[in-house]
């Protein structure tokens, strides 16, 4: 509820809050995705591109609006291409467009036509989860459906983060996390209240570590080679 905040990466000094009075179509802002000249923010009613324009504290003016009264709750890159996930499925945003158009798969499949919390991409796969707790790949080059893997999301409840890379997929949900290995479509459920402490809000994957952040701390495994924890 308290807008978009500009920092300094030089000096931390943050410069002024940018909110609806400045222009974007909500003060809730809910995803971000930085672009060369500024950035995309998700808000609770629309998609706002905002500049760097202006330099310095002052900086950053809302240039463009689009996905007006739909709020937008990931967003990820590939490249100059922009997925955007929204409360009316996935749309993708092209160089080419001014426009956000619905990915082809969403329009041919009722499911992904449904409001979806999070995003995620790594090499030519995205992942995208659904607030039903549903779990869907695309294929980025051609927009069509993957199988799915073996391991069911579901017990997770509504999808609110992805993280993946190319060994392994970490689907969070309000009620744990499912970790898939990509490779064999298997995994297993980290249960919110027993291996983890809380309700999960987050997930991060590094070469060595993942993280899971929860309403009750921050945990961190250790990943094996092959992208496992133990």
């Amino acid at each position: 509820q308290y807008g978009l905040q500009r920092v300094d990466v030089q000096t931390g000094r943050a410069g002024r809050r940018i909110a609806e009075e400045s222009g974007l179509p909500s003060s809730i802002v809910l995803s971000l995705a930085p672009q060369r000249g500024g950035v995309w923010v998700g808000t609770s009613r629309g998609l706002s591109f905002v500049s760097d324009s202006g330099g310095g504290a002052q900086g950053g003016l809302v240039e463009a609006t689009v996905l007006e009264n739909t709020a937008v709750r990931s967003l990820v890159r590939r490249r100059d291409t922009l997925w955007i996930a929204t409360d009316a499925g996935v749309a993708v945003l092209t160089p080419n467009e001014t426009r956000p158009r619905r990915l082809r798969a969403s329009e041919s499949s009722a499911r992904l036509g449904t409001a979806i919390g999070a995003l995620a991409i790594a090499d030519s796969v995205l992942a995208v989860g659904s607030m039903r707790g549903e779990l869907h790949l695309i294929h980025t080059g051609d927009g069509r459906e993957l199988p799915p893997p073996v391991q069911d999301v579901g017990r997770g409840g509504a999808v609110v983060a992805i993280a993946m890379d190319a060994l392994s997929l970490w689907v969070a949900g309000v009620n744990g996390v499912t970790v898939i290995d990509r490779a064999m479509g298997t995994g297993r459920f980290l249960a919110a209240g027993t291996e983890l402490p809380g309700e999960v809000t987050g997930v991060a994957l590094a070469r060595d570590y993942a993280w899971v952040a929860t309403r009750d701390g921050v945990v961190r495994y250790r990943r094996m080679g092959d992208g496992s924890i133990r």
